[in-house]
């Protein structure tokens, strides 16, 4: 659960380093969140994009990101803002006899930020009974890093989703912090868990978080599991840095 996350990661850089790479995206109706997915905030080319999944962020649909706010209410205390964002989506079209057949979208969003925005955290600590605010990472696009089976990958989610109760929103925390690359299969990085997958509710919301190594480079993103191999399956983000380089200089 969400008070004891930063007992995890206080005294742990690895731990601090996968949790802040993460940027949750909301869902709402109504005034409250409905769902909740995954993405990054990556800088690449003098500009910020947020980056996340297609089946996740369903794309062409209204979703909303935690950003940074300077506020604080008073000692110990932060506010954070949500962000409405409209993902951009790609298509893919087969080509045959001259005809345009079968599109399918491609499990890849992203959306051009201000240069402005980043994201803010806020973590209970039960032991000084307070709360800690810092902002998450922005993280700077290496398309020409590749995965090695000699270094460790992680992680981080919010999942199990359980609404609102007390004005709280209800979710867990899922921290993956030594993954194993084993190698790569078409759009994707495959990844070992160091334990047994177990239910996908374990995993329902990380969607779009990024994967990252030790040195705090951005890998992939995750897309699907398969529980079975207790792999972790993540899209390799830079077969799509051509789409945010047209982001970066439009016609």
């Amino acid at each position: 659960m969400q008070k004891y996350l930063w007992d995890q990661i206080k005294d742990n850089e690895w731990r601090k380093q996968i949790v802040k790479a993460s940027v949750p995206l909301w869902k709402y109706k109504n005034g409250e969140p409905i769902a909740v997915a995954s993405a990054c905030i990556v800088e690449y080319m003098n500009c910020r994009f947020v980056l996340s999944i297609a089946h996740a962020t369903i794309a062409s649909s209204i979703w909303h990101m935690e950003v940074h706010s300077a506020e604080q209410v008073e000692e110990g205390q932060w506010r954070t803002k949500l962000q409405p964002l409209e993902m951009g989506f790609l298509t893919e079209f087969y080509f045959e006899k001259n005809n345009v057949t079968d599109p399918k979208m491609v499990d890849f969003t992203y959306r051009m930020l201000k240069p402005s925005i980043s994201s803010f955290q806020v973590l209970n600590d039960p032991e000084n009974n307070t709360i800690v605010g810092f902002e998450r990472a922005v993280l700077k696009a290496n398309f020409d890093i590749s995965p090695s089976k000699n270094k460790k990958y992680g992680f981080y989610g919010k999942v199990r989703f359980g609404g609102v109760k007390d004005q709280q929103i209800i979710f867990e925390d899922r921290l993956e912090e030594d993954l194993t690359y084993v190698g790569e299969e078409g759009q994707y990085f495959v990844f070992e868990l160091s334990h047994k997958y177990g239910s996908h509710d374990n995993y329902r919301g990380c969607s779009g978080a990024p994967v990252i190594d030790q040195d705090n480079n951005l890998i992939g993103l995750v897309s699907y599991g398969i529980k079975s191999k207790n792999l972790i399956y993540a899209i390799n983000i830079s077969k799509y840095r051509s789409v945010l380089e047209i982001e970066t200089k439009p016609f």
